[in-house]
């Protein structure tokens, strides 16, 4: 029978090997500049190719040459992609030549590299040590500082107060985590490396000691006495054979005896038992018992791990490959290689205790709780208490005291930590001054509300450190998860990050416990988003389109463009159903550029036969406060050239602006520029001023529905009308009513001065054929025409 147990194990080793990253992606690596993060992102995967190849048992210089090709060419797409940014903002500044000095010395290394003539391996440690710090040093200090002092100057700032800015933001936490991830690196780059490279070694040698094994069975029937004897003294293991099924011990090699601390004479008197651990014997007489009745039917090749005892009482840890079986003097003996893995288990525990605990404290990192979370939430049998914890203001004391002072506070509140907890609980520490509780089987759900006090009031207790007393207090975001509820580790921290995000709101020394209602409302909120975001690739979104008139004289202005989701299962679903959920989400983003293109799409396609045809489309706050949203509405328009800009409007809730007044103004006022129209949506229901009318590039009011529908029947909003139409005419804004549902408030809004009108007395939303053919049928109402003589 062939032995393919050797391949197998060989192929699961380099499974293992693939998937473990040297380079593991964390977030805080992101800029915040999403295309620089996504390019970050490729890169750091190349590396970990890299990383790869270097613990992989069988390589190649063309592998290696590949390897490298690949980083060059992707070098010179992201960097010429992140200059463009950094040109945009820095052009003229030393900042920027230094930031192209260094992306110039990674050419020259890579390159230096590809001309080499040697042998590519050799080259390989070195480069990884280079790729390491630079990737250290380049993103997380000179692209997060430039790339923050970006974020500054897209709110307004100038250059050297959004770099004032980021090197305060730098300072601190930031800088030690720089430190930290660099000693990481350097471990996982440097000996983590060497470890699994002894690792590929010994499994090399044990694969040789397998055929060795291999052939020892299939030959000693066969050998001489005295050749038999020589092979079986050459093996650099433990050969031990023993009888089936007693497990008498029948011969052994010198090395056995060396292991075992027994003579060869003693050993040959002893059973396989005798030298395993007395707790395993059940097992081990169940499967001497096992191999018997197989040894009947075929070839044995089994391997696995156990304990053996020695002389002392020593306990060591053993691989045993059993092969066989073989007859000799009329008896079944089967052979078992005893390997000594003790220097393995310490190399795993090292590898273990680099990959899943913090080097600090000694805690779990942020691997490690993941893996337990993962572990008990799978197992599902008792309900978990989580808690994320931040001690408040700890950056001062870092500034205070010091890096290597603070981190021995560090020590000894993890310390402290420990010591309040139950025994049932575990600690993390996610990074600087955040760590992660998590206590299974906590107290009942009930007394969660008088427990966190208690538990917070035990943490903030005075803190041993050195010969001194130091008093921390700390935010905790909590969350209960109920083992009945399907979940995993990266939706509980999500949740629990943002629990303590509400408790820090209200300031420090504050808690906040995400129940039961919430995280439901938050999990159907994030479904929501995905799904619009998945309905936007989808191209499951539709306009339609809902006139707009000059009640006055009948004559046709334009059409406000509103976005529909023709939904696969709920059917079509009108914004107020989603839109509110993206508000504050990059996502609202995303639908603004869709609209835009649309709507400038149907704009280019009405051209010749609707050329004065103006469609407003509604925008987020989140577009209105980004400064690049004026770009890309230039960009669209110099697409289609055949439209003209005059032809857009924007509407815009009143309160859009408030975050940034500045960002805001300049936005509207670019927009502007180009020929589009300004126009305030449901105006008289957020913050009007006469401040605000005369900042903003304002050149149409839109009064909100609710003042039309009660003007007939409320003094007080017709009184809101006369009021907003005279601040119109005062500042030279045109009116449009919204809401005009029935002919009469149409004609009251005439005589009080208000000539354009919007809503369902004119027309429904339609779609963009339904709306061609209104456009052809549209007629003045009569009773307007009457409160047109009445007006005059």
């Amino acid at each position: 029978m062939k032995d393919t147990s050797s391949k197998k194990r060989s192929d699961a080793q380099s499974d293992e090997n693939a998937s473990f990253d040297i380079f593991p992606w964390s977030d805080n690596f992101a800029t915040g500049i999403d295309l620089i993060d996504e390019q970050h992102r490729n890169l750091v995967a190349i590396l970990n190719k890299l990383a790869r190849h270097c613990m992989s048992a069988s390589s190649s210089d063309e592998e290696v040459a590949g390897i490298i090709a690949d980083l060059a060419d992707y070098a010179v797409y992201h960097f010429r992609s992140e200059e463009e940014i950094w040109h945009r903002h820095f052009e003229g500044h030393p900042l920027l030549a230094a930031h192209e000095h260094s992306h110039h010395d990674f050419f020259v290394k890579v390159q230096s590299i590809q001309a080499s003539k040697g042998n590519l391996e050799d080259f390989v440690d070195d480069l990884l040590g280079f790729l390491t710090h630079w990737l250290a040093f380049h993103i997380l200090d000179n692209d997060k500082r430039m790339a923050l002092a970006t974020l500054h100057m897209d709110k307004g700032k100038d250059i050297e107060t959004a770099l004032q800015c980021a090197e305060k933001e730098m300072t601190g936490v930031l800088s030690t985590l720089v430190k930290s991830v660099l000693e990481m690196y350097g471990k996982l780059s440097a000996s983590t490396i060497e470890l699994i490279r002894q690792r590929i070694a010994r499994q090399r040698a044990e694969a040789e000691l397998q055929e060795s094994n291999r052939q020892l069975s299939e030959q000693a029937l066969s050998l001489s006495e005295e050749r038999y004897q020589i092979l079986f003294e050459a093996i650099p293991d433990a050969v031990i054979v023993i009888d089936l099924p007693d497990g008498r011990i029948m011969d052994v090699n010198s090395v056995a005896a060396n292991l075992t601390g027994y003579s060869i004479a003693q050993l040959r008197k002893m059973n396989l038992l005798d030298l395993l651990h007395e707790k395993d014997h059940g097992i081990h007489t169940r499967n001497l018992a096992r191999l018997a009745a197989q040894a009947e039917k075929g070839a044995i090749s089994e391997r696995f791990e156990t304990v053996a005892i020695n002389i002392q009482g020593q306990k060591i840890d053993v691989e045993i490959s059993a092969g066989g079986p073989f007859k000799r003097n009329g008896e079944t003996h089967l052979v078992g290689v005893f390997r000594d893995i003790r220097e393995r288990k310490r190399y795993q525990q090292a590898l273990e205790h680099v990959a899943y605990y913090d080097e600090l404290t000694g805690l779990l990192n942020r691997n490690g709780i993941k893996r337990h979370l993962d572990t008990l939430i799978k197992a599902s049998e008792s309900d978990l208490l989580i808690i994320h914890a931040d001690l408040d203001n700890f950056t001062r004391m870092n500034e205070r005291l010091g890096i290597e002072t603070a981190d021995q506070l560090l020590k000894s509140f993890a310390k402290h930590m420990l010591a309040a907890l139950p025994a049932n609980s575990r600690i993390a520490r996610l990074g600087g001054d955040e760590f992660l509780l998590v206590i299974d089987n906590p107290p009942d759900k009930a007394t969660l509300r008088s427990y966190v006090p208690k538990l917070m009031s035990s943490l903030q207790k005075p803190v041993k450190f050195g010969e001194n007393t130091v008093s921390l207090t700390l935010c905790l975001g909590v969350k209960y998860h109920e083992h009945k509820y399907h979940s995993n580790s990266e939706e509980q921290l999500r949740q629990v990050a943002h629990a303590l995000y509400l408790a820090k709101v209200h300031g420090t020394s504050q808690y906040h416990i995400l129940d039961q209602a919430q995280e439901d409302a938050e999990r159907s909120h994030h479904l929501l988003l995905a799904q619009i975001e998945w309905g936007l690739q989808k191209q499951e979104f539709e306009l339609y389109f809902q006139p707009k008139v000059n009640m006055l004289s009948g004559a046709v202005i334009g059409a406000e463009a509103l976005i529909r989701w023709q939904h696969p299962e709920k059917g079509l679903i009108g914004p107020g159903e989603f839109i509110p959920v993206t508000e504050n989400h990059p996502i609202a983003m995303h639908i603004d550029q869709w609209v835009m293109q649309e709507a400038i799409h149907h704009l280019s396609l009405w051209q010749e036969r609707f050329p004065h045809l103006e469609l407003s489309i509604n925008i987020s706050a989140m577009s209105i406060q980004n400064p690049e949203f004026s770009r890309q509405l230039r960009a669209l328009l110099k697409k289609h050239q055949e439209v003209s800009a005059q032809c857009l409007q924007i509407e815009m809730l009143e309160n859009s602006a408030m975050q940034d007044m500045c960002v805001a103004i300049a936005t509207l006022k670019a927009c502007r520029e180009l020929g589009v129209s300004i126009a305030i949506d449901d105006f008289g229901t957020g913050y009007s001023s006469l401040s605000y009318l005369r900042r903003m590039p304002i050149d149409w009011l839109k009064l909100d529905k609710s003042f039309v529908a009660n003007m007939e029947k409320d003094a007080g909003d017709t009184a809101i009308i006369r009021g907003i139409i005279g601040m119109g005419e005062s500042f030279g804004i045109s009116i449009i009513a919204e809401g005009v549902e029935t002919l009469e408030q149409g004609a009251q809004l005439i005589r009080m001065g208000c000539l354009h009108g919007q809503g369902y007395a004119i027309s429904r939303p339609l779609t963009a054929q339904a709306f061609e053919q209104w456009l052809q049928n549209w007629q003045q109402p009569p009773l307007w025409r009457d409160a047109l003589a009445e007006k005059t």
